[in-house]
């Protein structure tokens, strides 16, 4: 009797169909040896969609680096990089005149393009922008993943650009082991994960973002 796990001819050409499109991904992307990468990346693919189970995971190709996406929201949970000796050396040492070059053109970036969150991705160790909506599917997340998140009132810090006040809210965990960049910036030394949002936006969502996170909230 055959299995019922057995893999149909429509599976395998789907399979590499995939597999030959992440290949040439990349390739373009100067991945130094793609074909024997693409593996990795598709098992990789396969982690992340079992573990979001329900959502669909996009994948985008930058230099030397392969990003996993929530479809959606375009909220980067993994990825798969290949570091070339400079880049090692900066993720190993923060400089805080880099620092405070990098979260002003964040800044200036966000008020151009009217984001309303902006943050240091972990994984990708860039400032990345994001509605309320996006960010509070990531606090879910958190709320549902981990049971110990926690926004301290000493860990809301205001900060003005000209005339619009902003919040610096930096969450923290056990699991939040990286040192807060943007709080660097400010000569602030913390381990956690630090969103910039304006000062309305925060009173105004206030009460929802604490309703979504741990019952350890304060």
């Amino acid at each position: 009797m055959a299995s019922i796990n057995k893999p149909t001819q429509q599976d395998v050409r789907d399979f590499g169909n995939l597999l030959t499109k992440i290949q040439k991904g990349l390739t373009e992307a100067e991945f130094s040896n793609p074909h024997e990468k693409a593996m990795e990346v598709m098992k990789k693919l396969n982690e992340v969609q079992q573990k979001y189970k329900g959502k669909k995971i996009a994948l985008q190709f930058k230099t030397r680096r392969v990003e996993f996406l929530h479809h959606d929201t375009q909220i980067c949970v993994d990825y798969i990089q290949e570091q070339a000796i400079e880049d090692v050396m900066d993720n190993m040492i923060i400089v805080k005149d880099k620092e405070i070059e990098r979260f002003h053109k964040a800044v200036k970036h966000a008020k151009k393009k009217k984001e309303e969150i902006f943050f240091i991705s972990v994984n990708l160790n860039e400032y990345r922008y994001a509605n309320w909506e996006e960010f509070f599917t990531q606090v879910d997340e958190w709320a549902e993943q981990l049971d110990d998140v926690e926004l301290l009132e000493e860990n809301i810090r205001s900060w003005r650009w000209g005339k619009q006040k902003y919040y610096r809210l930096t969450f923290t965990s056990a699991n939040f082991t990286a040192q807060s960049r943007t709080e660097f910036a400010f000569g602030h030394i913390i381990l956690g994960l630090t969103y910039v949002v304006k000062k309305e936006d925060f009173k105004k969502h206030k009460k929802e973002l604490y309703s979504r996170l741990s019952t350890n909230i304060i």
